[in-house]
């Protein structure tokens, strides 16, 4: 088959052939192989009937309805419902509720929805649900026997041991190939050069297009109709599209220019993964890996990485349920974000720590890498994430996972932070014992109270080695960030999914930046204060280049830089 050919525009490289890759393929320890040994027999555990009383852990089955002043909540009727306790599927009350009570029992319990729940005519009151308990089953896993290992399919412990170390190699091997080819592509393009035609920006918008009319048709609406619902027209839309592809077309290009003579791995969600491999169709060179979720914030929905003493890293895949789950959750659907971070794990041959049990974000913690974690106390001691848990034990779960030592709480984070102000938003690591936060000489603004009480308590505290913190005053934009009608064109919001209206104010901050091996990742707003941002955090980071990146569109969306991205260290 002759090989596809393309009319490219220029492209520069920049000093592409002398870039040094290593690629950096991780030994599959003993120790991976223990806990890759005791993970199979979880993976083969079995639920067996139980008359004891239902606790965290069990999987029950049962049927769940809704009543307020008498009368059956229209569409809180579930029936035949599995779930596993402490799983956070359902809302923590009725968890809660259902703990201490065996099968064949119902029963009754009392919830007051938010004050501004979802749903208007619900929002502040109080109703009674009826929970009819079918079944209670107990979860019992097999030891790690040679019994165990022939009963799936292997000859002995031995080989069973061997067989996933062989296994491991091949993904370790595989992820270190896709690494490499990943790191060439980013460095390339942060440098490339290149006029892009017109008629590459039109194909782009199209598809883009295209990708809201297949969105929309899933809700029965056509591309006409969500026009004139929103207030525009679709060849308006269709500018905006086009006017958002630029940077998108120079990686495209970037990857087929490498791929000239490299193997380049493509990442794309699902909604967009056709189109990236319609574009490198006949690119033999140009491989595409799908990862399904049903947002974009890789920060949260990713796997936190942690790295042990022997430079092995290892993902921990949290229980990650819309910033809230029932309680106060953004959308109503996140199965697939909550299965994303050991899919990342799995395609980046990286072995995976299981902690399904404990709801996080990792937009929710900052780490300096030394002993000590920087939360706030808005977001994880939010009655969405585990309410079940003191403070206490979120402490040491978080001790458990990340090695830490101690935690430093800030009451606040951002004002208007859907999140429940996540601390990535308001404060940040720039050294050991160093931070920045956001902050506003305002008085008036509603910021300045929620920076205050972190000050306030950054001051009053000390790292895990005894150090006191060190804060730099990072301003936030000097007008307030608010959503436009115009922004809010094309915009698609399935039913129980959080929406945004124009004039809201947007959580915009600065200290919301990524940090690459090279270079300060920086959003900018289109405000007075960005060239500020620029100069403080050029000044603190003296060996690395700031990128200050236009990100309102980022944020219209719900997050910024550091939302969109997540580190996966080498080891």
């Amino acid at each position: 088959m002759e090989k596809k050919k393309y009319n490219f525009p220029e492209v520069k490289l920049g000093q592409y052939k002398g870039l040094a890759i290593t690629r950096h393929v991780r030994p599959v320890t003993e120790k991976t192989l223990d806990i890759e040994m005791v993970h199979q027999t979880r993976m083969h555990a079995t639920y067996r009937p139980t008359q004891e009383p239902a606790k965290r852990g069990c999987r029950a089955l049962l049927d769940f309805a809704g009543y307020m002043d008498g009368k059956e909540i229209p569409d809180s009727r579930m029936e035949k419902v599995m779930v596993v306790l402490g799983d956070g599927k359902l809302m923590p009350a009725a968890e809660q509720a259902i703990y201490g009570h065996r099968a064949g029992e119902t029963f009754r319990f009392d919830f007051t929805y938010p004050a501004e729940f979802r749903v208007p005519e619900l929002s502040g009151k109080t109703a009674q649900f009826e929970i009819n308990l079918r079944s209670v089953a107990e979860k019992h896993t097999p030891e790690l026997t040679e019994e165990f290992a022939k009963s799936i399919g292997y000859d002995s412990l031995a080989a069973m041991r061997e067989s996933i170390r062989a296994q491991k190699q091949k993904i370790h091997e595989e992820g270190a190939d896709r690494a490499a080819g990943q790191r060439l592509l980013e460095m390339a393009g942060a440098n490339i050069e290149v006029h892009i035609a017109p008629e590459t920006l039109d194909r782009t918008a199209d598809n883009e297009m295209k990708l809201l009319g297949e969105r929309l048709s899933r809700s029965g609406l056509t591309v006409e109709q969500h026009c004139k619902n929103s207030h525009t027209t679709p060849e308006a839309l269709r500018q905006r599209y086009r006017d958002e592809a630029e940077s998108r077309v120079r990686v495209m290009l970037a990857a087929r220019a490498i791929a000239e003579s490299e193997t380049v791995w493509m990442l794309a969600g699902p909604a967009d993964a056709g189109a990236v491999q319609a574009e490198f169709a006949g690119d033999e060179n140009i491989h595409v890996l799908t990862i399904e979720t049903d947002d974009a914030w890789a920060r949260d929905v990713g796997p936190t990485c942690v790295v042990d003493d022997h430079g092995t890293v290892r993902g921990v895949d949290w229980q990650f349920n819309a910033w809230g789950g029932m309680v106060d959750g953004l959308y109503a659907h996140w199965e697939k974000d909550n299965a994303a971070a050991r899919a990342i794990c799995a395609a980046l041959g990286m072995d995976c720590y299981d902690a399904q049990h404990f709801v996080l974000e990792g937009g929710s913690i900052h780490s300096d890498g030394e002993g000590t974690i920087l939360a706030t106390e808005a977001c994880l001691l939010s009655r969405g994430r585990n309410p079940e848990l003191s403070r206490a034990e979120i402490e040491q779960e978080l001790k458990n996972y990340l090695g830490a030592q101690k935690i430093v709480w800030l009451p606040r984070g951002i004002y208007n932070d859907e999140t429940n102000e996540h601390v990535d938003n308001v404060c940040a690591y720039v050294g050991p014992a160093e931070v920045v936060l956001a902050w506003t000489e305002d008085e008036n603004d509603p910021q300045y109270a929620l920076s205050r009480a972190s000050l306030d308590a950054l001051e009053a505290a000390t790292d895990a080695k005894g150090r006191h913190f060190t804060v730099h005053k990072l301003p936030i934009p000097a007008k307030p960030i608010c959503v436009t009608e115009e922004e809010l064109q094309g915009y698609v919001f399935e039913e129980g999914e959080d929406t945004r209206e124009a004039g809201e104010r947007l959580a915009a901050s600065y200290v919301n930046f990524y940090i690459s091996n090279g270079g300060i990742i920086l959003p900018q707003f289109g405000d007075e204060n960005d060239a500020e941002a620029v100069r403080i955090l050029g000044g603190l980071f003296p060996g690395r280049r700031v990128y200050p990146i236009p990100a309102r569109s980022i944020l219209v969306g719900g997050g910024n830089i550091h939302c969109v991205t997540q580190q996966i260290p080498r080891g």
